[in-house]
């Protein structure tokens, strides 16, 4: 025992700067403008007046509920007035202060503990979340018989002071004051700007109704946007608007190119080009590429280029030994293709025939258009960072290997949100789940992936949700299982996998103070695990 515990100071002496077990919330404390910025701030300077978003559970119980920030899938922090995911502006198109989406609503992903905390995942997916639900919400909400402004001032007016949260109450009151009197002229702007974002996504409702025999845009997609929506309501283009899953954010700027096959070369041009898509105002006005949207974008994507993943082993148990089984495996059958640097493209095939319709959907005339405004903006403003670098690639009907940095929070699994847990990735095809909840927060420490209510039923039978592919020998190597998981746990194959989902639950991409970056954890990471279990 002596000699152990002499041996473990010896290591943590020698090995206690291979990592930082806060590594990213040491990030966050040195970036809290930043953080600010992701979390609190919304991606453009107009949207619905603050005030009436407060009042929504009063006023339209039928379409929120009794809690509102659970009805969109957001996270309330104590002490904030606004769930994380939702901003707070003066707006630049009126008087009054109003609320939109950023970041976080789409990622910043949640589990919730048996205590029944709640931890935050910042920069992972967020599977509460779905931008279908929001904006199908706002729809309800402004075809509601009680969308006038009578109903509204009335609502707004009943509430005690205090209610909305502002510092002082004469800011509030004088908040009502300007809200309440600008609501007879602003009820039907807001509706009719609303109707037009939706109107992307109506555009296309007959079309998919005959051919898939259901209608898609009724599918609420939790933790995926719609892939190519916009882009076939533009071009009629015979393209499947697929569920694309949310990536994560983190260290973004180790890669050369950027989302799932690759089609953008500047994550400032892309979050640019997001900014502009979530604003209300119409294709074709002058104002669309604004300062604040451009200032808001070069702030998150300076934040995201560097930002850590959050570390497994830092909250939850590890079993050391066995993830240096599974480093062995996973360099010898899983690293060649997910390296930080390889920057190829696969093509469906090759994968084994996983779901090709994301890729399809983004065709010659798809990557010429898409990000084209985001471009645009970066010549208007002469920022340099994005002008060229967002310049179209070819299109590419594949997908990149990402490096799987913090892929143990990352489920479900694919481009496409079709595999629910890690541990069903290493299943063929055939043997993974047909049907499963997506919208848990409880998290299946085992196989990897989350559990809990179900906000909706992902049945991969449905176009563009096929859980096939990276299943076969030529991309897995051995490392493929086929059967009863739970019954063959002395299995070796089984035995294998399992130990590879415990390297996987700490690998990580990490930098040190000079920047430079490499995957965790090494070997003598693992050591100073396992000297210290």
């Amino acid at each position: 025992m002596k000699l152990k515990t002499l041996l473990g100071g010896v290591a943590a002496l020698t090995l206690t700067a291979c990592y930082d077990p806060f590594e990213q919330q040491t990030y966050i404390d040195d970036n809290a403008e930043e953080m600010e910025a992701f979390a609190h701030q919304p991606i453009t300077d107009e949207g619905i007046p603050y005030l009436l978003f407060k009042i929504l559970p009063q006023g339209f119980p039928d379409i929120y509920g009794p809690d509102l920030t659970a009805s969109i899938g957001l996270t309330q922090v104590a002490g904030e007035p606004l769930p994380v995911g939702i901003g707070r502006i003066q707006s630049v198109s009126a008087p009054f202060q109003s609320i939109a989406t950023n970041c976080a609503a789409c990622h910043e992903g949640k589990i919730l503990n048996d205590d029944g905390s709640i931890t935050r995942i910042i920069g992972a997916p967020n599977m509460q979340f779905s931008p279908n639900v929001y904006r199908r919400k706002l729809v309800d909400l402004v075809n509601s018989p009680n969308w006038n402004a009578e109903y509204l001032v009335n609502l707004i007016n009943s509430q005690p002071p205090g209610f909305f949260g502002f510092d002082t109450i004469e800011e509030e009151f004088r908040e009502r004051a300007i809200v309440t009197a600008a609501l007879p002229y602003l009820v039907e702007p807001l509706r009719q700007g609303i109707m037009f974002v939706d109107s992307r996504y109506t555009s296309l409702e007959p079309f998919y109704e005959v051919r898939d025999g259901v209608n898609y845009m009724e599918m609420p997609h939790y933790g995926a946007t719609d892939q190519g929506v916009e882009f076939a309501a533009l071009f009629g283009e015979d393209a499947i608007p697929v569920p694309s899953a949310f990536q994560p954010v983190w260290n973004v700027g180790r890669k050369e190119l950027t989302q799932w096959g690759g089609e953008s070369q500047s994550n400032l041009s892309r979050n640019i080009s997001t900014g502009i898509y979530f604003s209300t105002v119409q294709p074709g006005d002058d104002d669309r590429a604004r300062p604040y949207i451009v200032d808001y974008a070069k702030t998150v994507t300076a934040f995201v280029r560097d930002l850590p993943s959050p570390q497994y082993q830092t909250s939850y148990d590890v079993d050391w030994r066995k993830a240096k089984k599974g480093k062995h495996l996973y360099e010898q059958y899983c690293a060649g293709c997910h390296a930080t640097e390889n920057l190829t493209i696969y093509t469906p095939d090759s994968l084994g025939g996983v779901d090709p319709n994301r890729a399809l959907s983004y065709t010659q005339n798809f990557l010429e258009v898409n990000g084209r405004e985001g471009r645009a903006a970066c010549e208007k403003f002469g920022i340099e960072e994005c002008s060229t670098a967002g310049s179209p690639r070819s299109a590419t009907d594949g997908y990149l290997a990402d490096d799987l940095n913090g892929i143990v929070w990352t489920a479900p699994y694919l481009h496409n949100n079709s595999v629910p847990t890690l541990r069903d990735l290493f299943r063929k095809g055939e043997d993974r789940p047909v049907e499963f909840c997506v919208g848990g927060m409880r998290f299946n420490h085992d196989d990897v992936g989350y559990t809990g209510q179900c906000l909706e039923l992902y049945e991969t039978n449905r176009p563009g949700h096929s859980n096939g592919g990276h299943d076969t020998y030529a991309v897995m190597g051995p490392l493929m299982y086929s059967g009863d998981y739970a019954n063959d746990a002395q299995d070796p194959a089984h035995r294998k996998i399992s130990a590879v989902i415990e390297y996987m639950k700490v690998l990580r991409y990490t930098q040190d103070e000079e920047g430079n970056g490499r995957m965790f954890p090494s070997y003598a990471d693992i050591a100073y695990g396992i000297l210290n279990d």
